[in-house]
This record gives C-alpha cells, structure tokens and sequence, in this order.
C-alpha cells in the first residue's frame, strides 16, 4: 500500500440511496491496484451514535462508502477508532469464534464491546486516528473480499 497518494483536502457529499445528503470534510487519494486507478475518499464527521456524539471516519472508494469507524469511548484519551469486522458481501458481522479469511489476519481485531458501552459482541478492527494508511488498508481489503475489484 506504499503507493497511496495524496490529492487534496476538502469536502464531500454523499447521496445515499435512501436520497439523504451526508457533507463531509474529507482527504482524497488514488491508489493503484492491479493496474486499476482506484479513488479513495476519507470523510470526517461527527454523529450520535451507540448514546454519545462520536467522531465518524468513513472510507470511499470509487463513490461507495466501504467502511465507518466511530470513535471509541476512551477516544480523547487514546484517538482509537473502531469499526465492526463484516463478511464479505453482507453486513453480517463475524462472531467472536467465526474463522476469518486470511487476509483480515493482518489487523488489529478486537471485541467491539470492550471498545463501545453496549456495542455489539462481535469482533472489529481498532485504529488510531491518525492511521489514515491502516484505515484506507482495511477499505481496500474489504472492497476486494467484496469482489468490487
């Protein structure tokens, strides 16, 4: 993933599907996998969520968000973001026992609910905030277990 690079700053608009706008502020960059031009947006909010208004990273690629970290409970002390491990595919999320494919192995997975009070009993990556690089490494990671490229 050493071939990251960085654009620009600035912001973003998500339509979702549902028809809602979502603005972020956001970093872009390209990436080229496989010989593909791969574009990666990183967007910045907050929102309420799991009871407490929480720092949001989301990943884009190619205009589809791929993954959201939130901000854990003890964020302010350690920047840590979280976000939940999800089957290819699906937004079923792998139990504590599941077999993961080997590709995942590389991250850093932990029990989302020792992260989040009241999260879920499933497992997730842990990042720091400042790893946009980790962030961006699971984005593509999953985009592919997903078959997007």
């Amino acid at each position: 993933m050493a071939g990251i690079v960085f654009e620009r700053a600035g912001r973003y608009v998500y339509k979702a599907p549902d028809g809602n706008t979502i603005e972020y502020d956001a970093l872009y960059f390209h990436l080229d996998v496989d010989g593909r031009r791969i574009e990666i947006v990183v967007g910045l909010t907050k929102s309420f969520t799991y009871g407490a208004l929480r720092k949001r990273t989301v990943v884009f690629i190619n205009g589809t968000p791929i993954v959201e970290f939130v901000a854990t409970d003890n964020y302010n002390e350690t920047g840590n973001l979280i976000a939940t491990l999800k089957k290819p595919n699906s937004n079923e999320m792998y139990n504590i026992n599941d077999e993961l494919p080997y590709e995942l192995l590389w991250f850093n997975i932990v029990r989302h609910r020792d992260h989040i009070d009241g999260g879920f009993d499933k497992l997730a990556i842990l990042v720091n905030s400042s790893d946009l690089k980790e962030m961006i490494r699971y984005a593509v990671t999953r985009a592919k277990l997903k078959g997007l490229f």
